[in-house]
């Protein structure tokens, strides 16, 4: 097999490496330097000049594999630019040190040493600042001051909306870019922009990046974004990159949802008449009314050959928060749930704590074989075929305390079956077939959401058609 090497990028990849040579064998050098004046430290005198040479040296390897590496993209062009001429001129007064540091005919001796000890200043200065926008590239702009401007820059972000305020929402502005702001930007806006991606703007999310277009309105499995966070984590193409703060289960629900529901930048939340995730990620912001439903207990690793099989078939399986052995499974990507996936399942009955069936081909008799998921908390089954046996045969799970049967053929037959789940808190039955007097016997300490929201009159919904 063939391998194209990239001698440009494999260069370019050394730079992280090198760069901090010249900045720490230039500060010895310059700290030599300053001892030698004394009497005490008077033999250092003789490793200033060495420490200049291999700081130089260093410093042009830096200059070149940086500038290799910024041939890649994906940074801001203006730091990009000011860091690489910087890192140039950083190079080339090094080197002007370094020559009147030599016994050479051209100097004249007589000015060479208080030269090279006027010019070690400057030279420290310089690359004091290279550094800063060093910084400034990898960590943010304005990294060298951040701590004092970190309350400020805090003021400046976007604020979360709480769940008393859900029907004003605008859904992007006040949901979605948050959170991408929170998970995202460190690396895909106007001071990164890796795989020539940006997420500060709607204009730059529309226009997409170096894999083309991010979104695709209706269509999450089609969307790019979707699939990026909805990857396994020790993918290579799951974002945010696996040392970042990583998405939730609920955040990438809700990311499916927005795209699913046409990705609108402008939409408010009273225009949809499904907004359950919505609903469902305010909360879980909110410290006063959020659940602390995952284990404390310590569970033992999923078996690694389990779930390669479910993903390699299209099941996303992500861990529920990092560093954490609980599970979260989602038939998103596929719709067919097969008898091999019912049986690997069974086999992560320690581990799966949330399971996302929705719009699959999930039957009763198969539900009866996934209770034995006993640690299983969260049951989202909306736009499937489950009936009142399916119900029957979910009375096992105990910890069970949310489940949606939206758009299923769950009748009032279930509602004793519902009942005797003495864990159950939430319950989603819009367009089920539970009648007004079936929700009137369900259990009155379970948070039920049987849909027929009353949407308030929009100026938008009325036509007026003028004769001319």
């Amino acid at each position: 097999m063939m391998v194209e090497l990239n001698i440009s990028s494999f260069l370019g990849r050394f730079h992280p490496v090198l760069v901090h040579l010249p900045i720490g064998i230039l500060l010895l050098a310059f700290i030599f330097k300053l001892l030698s004046f004394t009497n005490r430290y008077k033999r250092l005198k003789s490793v200033v000049r060495p420490s200049l040479f291999y700081g130089m040296m260093s410093a042009v390897a830096a200059s070149v594999s940086g500038y290799y590496l910024s041939l890649e993209g994906g940074y801001d062009d203006n730091l990009i630019t000011q860091h690489k001429w910087m890192g140039f001129a950083t190079a080339a007064l090094a080197f002007i040190v370094y020559l009147f540091s030599l016994k050479v005919s051209f100097i004249l001796k007589r000015d060479r040493k208080i030269a090279t000890t006027i010019l070690f200043f400057p030279l420290i200065i310089l690359l004091t600042w290279t550094g800063h926008l060093g910084g400034s590239i990898t960590h943010g702009e304005g990294f060298l001051f951040e701590s004092s401007q970190k309350f400020a820059n805090d003021e400046s972000k976007s604020k979360r909306i709480s769940p008393t305020n859900v029907e004003e929402a605008q859904v992007f502005g006040d949901v979605i870019k948050p959170l991408l702001e929170e998970k995202c930007y460190a690396c895909h806006s106007s001071r990164k922009q890796k795989g020539q991606l940006r997420l500060d703007e709607i204009e730059f999310i529309r226009k997409g990046g170096k894999y083309g277009e991010l979104l695709v309105a209706g269509d999450p499995n089609q969307s790019e974004l979707f699939k990026r966070v909805s990857l396994s984590i020790e993918e290579k193409g799951h974002m945010p990159p696996g040392k970042e703060p990583q998405l939730t289960s609920v955040e990438t629900e809700l990311i499916r949802w927005w795209i699913a529901e046409g990705a609108s930048f402008d939409k408010r939340a009273k225009e949809f008449l499904q907004r359950n995730e919505l609903t469902d990620y305010l909360k879980s912001l909110d410290e006063s009314t959020q659940e602390q439903w995952i284990p404390e207990k310590e569970v033992e690793a999923a078996d690694p050959a389990i779930t390669e099989k479910l993903r390699s078939s299209g099941v996303a399986v992500v861990p529920m928060q990092a560093n954490s052995n609980y599970l979260s499974v989602s038939f998103a990507g596929k719709r067919n749930v097969t008898q091999e996936d019912v049986d690997l399942l069974k086999k992560l009955n320690q581990q799966v704590i949330e399971l996302k069936l929705f719009w699959t081909s999930v039957s009763d008799d198969q539900l009866a074989m996934l209770s034995e998921l006993k640690e299983l908390r969260r049951l989202q089954l909306d736009h499937t075929q489950i009936t009142d046996k399916g119900i029957r045969n979910l009375k096992p799970l105990k910890n069970l305390y949310y489940l949606n049967l939206v758009e299923t053929k769950v009748s009032d037959d279930a509602v004793n079956d519902l009942n005797d789940m003495k864990g159950m808190k939430q319950l989603f039955v819009f367009h089920s077939g539970i009648t007004k007097s079936g929700l009137a016997k369900l259990n009155s300490q379970v948070k039920v959401d049987s849909g027929n929201y009353q949407l308030p009159f929009l100026p938008t919904d009325t036509l007026v058609v003028r004769k001319k």
